[in-house]
């Protein structure tokens, strides 16, 4: 439930920073998921963007706290 959570937020603040703000992809996908019988946590981060502009928009998106 909590994950749920931070992953809406976690979303919106990315959508919000790439998209809306940089003017940088027309959609951004986040997702992350955690196992914690295999002690791992993953992050699925999405985008399409111009080539040149990756990046940046890259350097965005991990200045994003959820």
């Amino acid at each position: 439930m909590a994950l749920d959570a931070f992953n809406v937020a976690l979303a919106k603040d990315l959508r919000i920073n790439i998209r809306e703000q940089a003017s940088g992809a027309y959609s951004v996908s986040s997702r992350l998921s955690v196992d914690p019988q295999a002690k791992d946590i993953s992050h699925l981060l999405a985008f399409t963007c111009q080539p040149e502009r990756h990046d940046e928009l890259l350097t965005l998106a991990n200045e994003v706290d959820g």
